[in-house]
C-alpha cells in the first residue's frame, strides 16, 4: 500500500492532514495499465484541436510531417525570423492562373459553416469542482462558445474538443491557504473528499523551481514504505491551465476561453481560442469570404511549383487554394477560397 499525507500547517493552531492513497500497486503499473485506454490518434488529435494544427508532409523530406499551429501556416507573414520551410519571399508567391480557367465557369458562393461552434474539453462527470464550477456558471470549465450572431445563413452547430483531455480547475487547496495552489481533481461523496479515475489533464509547470510559501504555510511528509519522510516543508512545484499562477495579462491559457479563476487574483486574455483559433475564425466569417470550385488547366510544373501556404491570384482577386484533384493531361478540379 502506498500512502501519501501532507500535514498542511498554518500560523494558527489548526492543522490539515491529506492522505492519498494506492492499495496493492505503484504509480507506474497503474499507469501502464490505464496506457491502453487510450488510442494514440484520438492523443494527438486533442493537440491538433486544442492549438489548430496543421499537419503536412515535409517538402526537404518526405517521410517527415510538418506539424505547426494555423497562424504559422498561413498567416506569418510579420514573423521574425521566417517559419522553417520557406523563407517570407518564397512564402509570398502569388500564382496568376487567370488564364488557366473559363472565366464563365467563376461563381462565388458562401462558405457552408456552422452558426455556433463549441470548444470545450471533455468532462468528468466524477470531478466535483469542475461540476460545481458548471452548476454555477451555467457553462463548463474551460469551454467557449463561438456564435455568429450577425450571419443569418447558418443553422448548424459543431463541437471542436480537445478529448481526450478535461479541464483543470487550479485553486488554494483549502481556503485559508491562499499561497498553496493546486490542481483541484477529487470527487465527493456524501462529503468525504478523495481521488478518482479521472480523465488526463494538461497543465503548464509555472516555473523550472519550486515556488516557496511566505506567509507560514508549510507541509510534512510522513516517513513510510521505506521512505524517509521531510517536516516543515515551504516549497512545492506549482501546476496550472495558464503559464504563471497567479496569471499576468501576458501569461497563456490552456482554457479556450478566459475563466473566472476561484480564489486567486488575476487573468489572462490569451487563451487557446484567442492565440491559436481567432484569426482562422475571424477570415472564415468574414462577409466577403467566399468559394467557388472550378476546371483548371494545370500541368506537372504548375503543381510542383506549387505550394499550399501560396496565393493564387485570379482577374486580380487573391485566393487561397483548399483542395487540388489534379488530372495529368486533364482539367483539375480546384477549390478556393477567396480571401477578403
Amino acid at each position: 500500500m502506498f500512502y501519501q499525507t501532507f500535514d498542511v500547517s498554518i500560523p494558527t493552531t489548526a492543522t490539515v492532514n491529506i492522505t492519498r492513497s494506492i492499495t496493492g500497486v505503484t504509480e507506474s503499473t497503474l499507469l501502464n495499465n490505464l496506457r491502453g485506454d487510450l488510442g494514440q490518434w484520438e492523443f494527438i488529435k486533442g493537440f491538433i484541436n486544442m492549438f489548430n494544427l496543421i499537419i503536412r508532409q515535409d517538402e526537404t523530406n518526405p517521410t517527415n510531417l510538418l506539424i505547426e499551429p494555423y497562424d504559422t501556416v498561413f498567416n506569418d507573414e510579420g514573423l521574425t525570423p521566417p517559419p522553417k520551410g520557406l523563407t517570407l519571399s518564397e512564402r509570398n508567391i502569388i500564382h496568376d492562373w487567370t488564364n488557366k480557367i473559363d472565366a464563365s465557369e467563376i461563381k462565388l458562393t458562401p462558405l457552408d459553416l456552422a452558426k455556433k461552434t463549441i470548444f470545450d474539453y471533455i468532462e468528468d462527470d466524477k470531478d466535483y469542482a469542475a461540476n460545481l464550477y458548471k452548476n454555477t456558471f451555467v457553462e463548463p470549465y474551460g469551454s467557449k462558445t463561438f456564435d455568429a450572431r450577425g450571419n443569418t445563413i447558418f443553422v448548424n452547430s459543431e463541437e471542436i474538443s480537445a478529448t481526450p483531455f478535461a479541464a483543470t480547475i487550479v485553486k488554494p487547496l483549502l481556503d485559508y491557504l491562499p499561497q498553496f495552489l493546486t490542481p483541484a481533481i477529487y470527487s465527493s461523496d456524501g462529503g468525504v473528499y478523495q481521488s478518482f479515475d479521472n480523465k488526463p489533464r494538461i497543465l503548464y509547470k509555472t516555473s523550472a523551481s519550486p515556488f516557496e510559501m511566505t506567509d507560514g504555510t508549510s507541509y510534512s511528509i510522513p516517513t513510510q514504505n521505506g521512505v524517509t519522510g521531510s517536516g516543515a516543508e515551504t516549497k512545492y512545484l506549482k501546476f496550472s491551465h495558464t503559464t504563471d499562477l497567479p496569471p499576468t495579462s501576458s501569461s497563456l491559457d490552456l482554457n479556450f476561453s478566459p475563466h473566472l479563476l476561484i480564489g486567486i487574483s488575476g487573468s489572462t486574455p490569451n487563451s487557446l481560442y484567442q492565440e491559436y483559433w481567432s484569426n482562422y475564425f475571424d477570415e472564415l466569417y468574414n462577409f466577403d469570404t467566399k468559394t467557388m470550385t472550378v476546371k483548371v488547366n494545370l500541368n506537372a510544373s504548375d503543381i510542383s511549383q506549387f505550394d499550399f501556404r501560396n496565393k493564387v491570384m485570379i482577374q486580380n482577386r487573391a485566393f487561397r487554394v483548399n483542395k487540388i484533384d489534379y488530372k495529368p493531361n486533364d482539367l483539375s478540379t480546384v477549390e478556393f477560397i477567396l480571401i477578403p
